[in-house]
């Protein structure tokens, strides 16, 4: 059974400490810190917890995931054929530019004939997996494609559903060749699927599960740091045209500011927050 996300968030704050990055270990222990917050309407109050809205942190992690999958979700509705798309390379022992060089080897590909001619755009995630074995680097991609082949022929109306299973087949053999001659010379593994629901949520997930960043071989906080360095994920093609729609930057986590008590809208602060604007004169119409 995985640990609860705060005991993670205290192990990870020991692995960063031991690698004496006191500068990201700083950040997850402010994380959970109490606040107590206040409506300026009703003076209704509570006591919540405070996050740090990073990537890697084991407990605001699933948060920021679950609020780019809503939002990233306006865009996907859009798609006329929904596709998931996994392309991985082989895995690699950590060195510096990881997570740089599985983006530069994405953006490559998009250029090709195969994909330019395919895809007409789509939303990507970059993640990376501790395997035991080594850093497993891959991308889950959520396109709009009709059919991802080119020497393939596209199933028909009236085929029977064992000629259309083997036509998938050798389209998805198609693209694990040419991806895989494209980044590492030989075949590679590839995971093609007609998306719906749980594509969304896989291709929006975590740049790396938090949990393996405690185990992870070599160096956690250069991991981190490349995390940090840019974005994680990104549209392209037709979709960026929608991206003030779409959380491309990996942006904190939006606080709910209506209060539950009177509905008031935009009436919740910090008390600390509420007590400095008080001392001001004419703060909160003061009389």
């Amino acid at each position: 059974m995985p640990d609860d996300p705060r005991t993670t968030r205290d192990k990870l704050i020991t692995r960063l400490m031991q690698e004496s990055r006191l500068d990201l270990a700083l950040h997850l222990t402010r994380c959970g810190e109490k606040l107590r917050i206040a409506c300026i309407c009703c003076n209704e109050s509570r006591e919540v917890e405070k996050g740090c809205s990073k990537r890697w942190c084991p407990v605001c992690a699933p948060k920021i995931a679950a609020a780019r999958t809503a939002r990233a979700a306006r865009i996907v509705g859009r798609f006329q054929w929904p596709l998931a798309v996994t392309l991985t390379q082989k895995n690699v022992a950590y060195e510096p530019g990881v997570i740089d060089r599985t983006k530069a080897a994405y953006r490559g590909f998009r250029r090709t004939k195969f994909w330019k001619e395919r895809v007409k755009g789509g939303v990507v995630g970059f993640e990376i997996t501790n395997t035991g074995k080594g850093l497993h680097p891959h991308m889950h991609i959520l396109c709009d494609c009709r059919w991802l082949a080119m020497e393939t022929p596209e199933p028909k109306r009236g085929m029977s559903k064992k000629t259309i299973v083997s036509l998938c087949k050798r389209a998805a053999n198609e693209l694990a060749e040419v991806w895989g001659a494209y980044v590492q010379g030989s075949r590679a593994s590839v995971f093609v699927e007609r998306a719906w629901g749980k594509a969304l949520v896989e291709t929006l997930k975590y740049a790396i599960k938090p949990s393996e960043l405690v185990t992870v071989k070599g160096s956690a906080s250069d991991i981190i740091d490349e995390i940090d360095s840019g974005r994680m994920m990104s549209c392209f093609g037709h979709a960026h045209a929608c991206s003030k729609d779409f959380v491309g930057l990996d942006d904190a986590v939006t606080n709910e500011y209506r209060c539950s008590t009177c509905d008031a809208d935009h009436s919740i602060l910090p008390v600390s927050a509420i007590e400095r604007m008080l001392e001001k004169p004419g703060s909160l119409n003061q009389k």
